[in-house]
C-alpha cells in the first residue's frame, strides 16, 4: 500500500511537470545585419559587416565572385565580405544572406565595372630620310585594333590586341624632298575616340645647287618665261642652268641673274618674285631692268647677303625702303630707280655702305632728309636723287668724299637751304644738277674748281646775288655751251634771280 502511494506521488510530480512545460512561450529569434548595402569599385576587397542575434546564424553568398568569411555564428559577431576584381566594364550585383531560424537578412553587394582606358608610349614617331622600325608601347584594359595605315610607306603589326601590349611602326625610306606625315588610329569599343600614332618623315636634303635651280624656275615661271619677247633666249628648262641666257654660275653655283633687253627683253607682263629667290644664297648681281617687277620685293632681296649689284631700273616695285636693307653690306652699285611707288627712307644704316659706289633713287617716292651717315660711303662716286621727296638741307660734307663724280639732286622741291660749298672742292665732280629745288643764298665762289664738271644745273631755285668772280672764270661758264648759264644757271623762281658783274 505504501508502494503504490510512493508511485502516485511520483506521477503527480510528472504530470504537473509536463503541464508547466506545455504551457510555457516559444524563443522569439531577434536578427539585425549592419550595413545592408556594400559598396566596392573594382579592384578586389573586403569589408565588414556587424551581425546581432539571440541565437545561432549561418551566413551564405549568391554569387562566385562574393566570398565570406564564415558560414555560421552564435548571437552577436561580424562577417567580413570580400569581392574578387571586376574584369568586366559592367557593374554586377549579389546577395549575403544571414539567417537565424525562420528570420534571414539579405546584404546588398554591389561592384563597379572597370573604366575603359588606354595610353600610348612612343606615339610621336620622327623618322630619319632611311625610314625604320620603331616601338610603340600599348597600355589598357580594353580589347583594341589598329587601322590600316592610309599611306604605302608605313606598315604596322599585330593589327590587334587585348590588354598591355606592343605596336611595330615600320617606315620605309624616303625619296621626296618634302617632309611627309600620317596617322594611325588605335581604336578600342569601349572608348569614343581612338589613340592616334603619329608618323613624320623628314624629307632629302637639296643640295645648294638643285636650291638654286629650283630658285630660278620659280622666277622664269613667275615671269611667263615662256612669253618672254625674245624667244631665243627662253631657257630650255632641260638643259643645265649654265646655259640659261642671262644666268652666271661660278663654281656650281648661280652668282648672276639679268632680266631685261640683253636677255630676256622687256617683259610687259607684271610678275611678282617668288620667295624660293632667296636661296640664291651665292648671288652677287641681280638685274631687272623694264620687266614689270612689281610688288614689295626687297623683303626676299634682303635675304641675299653677298649682293653687289642690283639693278630693279624701271619696273612697279611697291617696297619701302628701311634700315633692313642697308644691312646688305656688300652692295657696291643700287639702282632701284623709276619704281613710282618705291617709299621709305635713306636711313642712318646706309652708312654700313663702305663700298657702296653708285646710288640711284631717281623717280620714286622715296622721301626724308639726307642722311649725315653718307659721308661714311667713302668709296661714293655717283649719288642719283632727282624728282623725288627728299626735304630738308644739304649736308656739307662733301669733301669727305672725294670719289664723287655726279649728284643729282634736282626736281626736290623741298630741299631748301644753301648749296654747301664742299660741293665745289670735288675734282673729280662731272656733273653737278640741283636745279628746280627751293635752295636759297648765292652760287659758292668754290664752283670755280670744279675742273672736270661739265653740266652745272642751278635755276629754278630761290638764289640771288652777284656770281662769284671765281665762278664766272670757269673754262665752261659759257652762255650757249659748257654750262650754258643763261639757261641752266641764272633762271630762278619768280622774284629771285642772279647777276653778272
Amino acid at each position: 500500500m505504501k508502494q503504490f502511494s510512493t508511485v502516485l506521488k511520483a506521477a503527480a510530480v510528472m504530470a504537473a511537470s509536463l503541464l508547466l512545460f506545455s504551457c510555457s512561450k516559444p524563443k522569439v529569434i531577434e536578427l539585425s545585419v549592419s550595413p545592408q548595402t556594400v559598396n566596392f569599385d573594382a579592384a578586389a576587397g573586403e569589408k565588414t559587416v556587424s551581425v546581432s542575434c539571440n541565437d545561432s546564424w549561418t551566413v551564405t553568398a549568391s554569387q562566385a565572385w562574393v566570398s565570406v568569411s564564415q558560414s555560421n555564428g552564435e548571437n552577436n559577431g561580424a562577417v567580413k565580405i570580400s569581392v574578387t576584381a571586376n574584369e568586366t566594364f559592367s557593374d554586377r550585383f549579389a546577395d549575403v544572406t544571414v539567417k537565424s531560424g525562420e528570420k534571414s537578412v539579405n546584404v546588398v553587394v554591389s561592384q563597379m565595372g572597370m573604366n575603359p582606358s588606354m595610353g600610348l608610349t612612343g606615339s610621336n614617331i620622327e623618322a630619319k630620310v632611311e625610314g625604320g622600325t620603331f616601338e610603340v608601347i600599348v597600355t589598357t584594359n580594353t580589347e583594341w585594333t589598329v587601322a590600316t595605315p592610309s599611306v604605302d610607306w608605313v606598315s604596322v603589326s599585330p593589327a590587334s590586341g587585348k590588354g598591355d601590349g606592343k605596336i611595330v611602326v615600320t617606315v620605309k625610306p624616303t625619296d621626296l624632298y618634302e617632309t611627309r606625315a600620317t596617322e594611325i588610329a588605335v581604336e578600342s569599343k569601349q572608348l569614343p575616340l581612338p589613340a592616334t600614332i603619329k608618323v613624320k618623315q623628314e624629307a632629302l636634303t637639296y643640295t645648294a645647287r638643285q636650291l638654286d635651280s629650283l630658285a630660278l624656275v620659280a622666277l622664269y615661271t613667275a615671269s611667263d618665261g615662256a612669253n618672254w619677247p625674245k624667244e631665243e633666249n627662253r631657257w630650255d628648262l632641260t638643259k643645265p642652268m649654265s646655259e640659261w641666257k642671262g644666268v652666271t654660275l661660278t663654281e656650281d653655283r648661280v652668282t648672276s641673274v639679268k632680266l631685261g633687253s640683253t636677255s630676256s627683253g622687256t617683259i610687259s607682263t607684271e610678275w611678282t618674285l617668288p620667295e624660293q629667290f632667296s636661296n640664291l644664297t651665292e648671288l652677287t648681281e641681280f638685274r631687272v631692268v623694264k620687266c614689270s617687277l612689281k610688288g614689295d620685293v626687297l623683303p626676299i632681296i634682303q635675304k641675299l647677303s653677298k649682293l653687289k649689284i642690283l639693278y630693279l631700273t624701271n619696273n612697279k616695285v611697291t617696297s619701302t625702303v628701311t634700315a633692313d636693307f642697308f644691312a646688305l653690306t656688300s652692295l657696291t652699285d643700287i639702282y632701284i630707280d623709276q619704281n613710282p611707288d618705291l617709299g621709305g627712307t635713306l636711313t642712318a644704316e646706309i652708312g654700313n655702305l663702305k663700298s657702296l659706289k653708285n646710288l640711284n633713287i631717281s623717280k620714286t617716292s622715296i622721301g626724308g632728309t639726307i642722311p649725315a651717315e653718307l659721308v661714311q660711303c667713302e668709296s661714293l662716286v655717283n649719288f642719283m636723287a632727282y624728282e623725288n621727296k627728299l626735304s630738308g638741307e644739304i649736308p656739307d660734307f662733301w669733301d669727305k668724299l672725294p670719289n664723287m663724280g655726279v649728284v643729282q639732286l634736282y626736281g626736290n622741291p623741298d630741299i631748301t637751304g644753301p648749296i654747301p660749298a664742299t660741293l665745289g672742292g670735288l675734282k673729280k665732280m662731272t656733273g653737278l644738277q640741283l636745279k628746280n629745288c627751293n635752295l636759297t643764298g648765292n652760287i659758292p665762289a668754290s664752283f670755280g674748281g670744279l675742273e672736270k664738271c661739265n653740266n652745272l644745273q642751278l635755276n629754278g631755285n630761290k638764289l640771288s646775288g652777284v656770281v662769284p668772280a671765281e665762278v664766272q672764270a670757269h673754262k665752261n661758264w659759257q652762255a650757249d655751251k659748257g654750262w650754258k648759264y643763261l639757261t641752266n644757271i641764272l633762271p630762278q623762281q619768280d622774284g629771285y634771280g642772279l647777276t653778272l658783274e
